[in-house]
């Protein structure tokens, strides 16, 4: 299983833009971070919003396909425990589907809907996993498969989730041909990840603590030289906390904190998770 995925971290609000022109059209590509499909179709609405004069907008956008919490199959249920899904491409055809929003007689624009994929592939770390991804493209009038799935290719090809691409055309008078147009749309997306800023998706292991307080120190020493992060801590007569660590040094985290303490602190390990780490701007 791949350790790291990518997502854009550019909020809809400011979403990071390329800009590509073809014989006097103008593609106007914009990519941001989502959440959900829900939101990825409302940052859609924003930008026909703000384009009422433009021929098309185009789009595609890929969510999902991650852990956000999975709990160690060992560790049994807990307060903590939520599911989330891990990683893998949908495996099913495309599905379209009708956008009527515009009405009678109004522009019209088909959102191909890829079919969650519903094969299970166990994480060995956990015993449990949601392998689930969505995707959602539109041509918006477009000859088929010139517009949305040129989009969409762009970003599987990076491996990119969470985020959505739209294109916005201005039509130049001068007809560019299919090939013309997958090369245009294409254009302006990569253009628009270009400028985004990036992040890897790191599987981190989450481990629950109890220690005395005198090795506190030292332990989050140990915890910052592999790159971990402190989540909470709790002080009584002891200190309870909970970390993450990135799962490429698990391994070596549990061996210096057993050697460094002689096995009096005991790591604990209650899930993983994936947690956005910028690599670039």
């Amino acid at each position: 299983m791949p350790q790291s995925v990518m997502t854009i971290l550019d909020p809809p609000e400011r979403p990071a833009q390329g800009r590509v022109v073809d014989r006097k059209s103008e593609f106007l590509g914009e990519a941001c971070h989502v959440g959900s499909v829900r939101e990825a179709l409302a940052v859609i609405e924003g930008v026909r919003g703000r384009n009422p004069k433009a021929r098309h907008v185009a789009y595609a956008a890929i969510v999902g396909g991650h852990d956000v919490f999975v709990q160690d199959a060992t560790t049994g249920s807990g307060a903590d425990a939520t599911t989330g899904s891990g990683l893998g491409h949908g495996t099913g055809t495309g599905e379209p589907h009708t956008d009527s929003r515009y009405g009678a007689g109004g522009r019209q624009g088909t959102d191909s809907r890829q079919r969650t994929s519903t094969e299970s592939h166990p994480d060995t770390d956990t015993g449990t996993d949601m392998r689930r991804i969505e995707e959602r493209m539109s041509d918006d009038g477009e000859p088929s498969g010139t517009a949305g799935k040129p989009i969409l290719e762009v970003l599987r090809t990076r491996g990119l989730t969470d985020c959505v691409v739209s294109v916005t055309r201005y039509f130049g008078g001068i007809l560019l041909g299919s090939g013309g147009l997958i090369r245009a749309y294409a254009g302006s997306c990569t253009a628009a990840l270009d400028a985004a800023r990036l992040a890897r998706l790191v599987k981190f292991q989450r481990y629950y603590i109890d220690m005395a307080y005198s090795p506190l120190a030292h332990f989050q020493d140990i915890l910052a030289s592999l790159g971990g992060e402190q989540l909470d801590v709790t002080y009584t007569d002891r200190v309870s906390l909970r970390v993450a660590v990135p799962a490429a040094h698990r391994e070596d985290f549990e061996r210096r904190v057993r050697e460094a303490f002689s096995a009096a602190i005991e790591t604990r390990r209650i899930g993983t998770e994936r947690r956005a780490v910028a690599i670039r701007h």
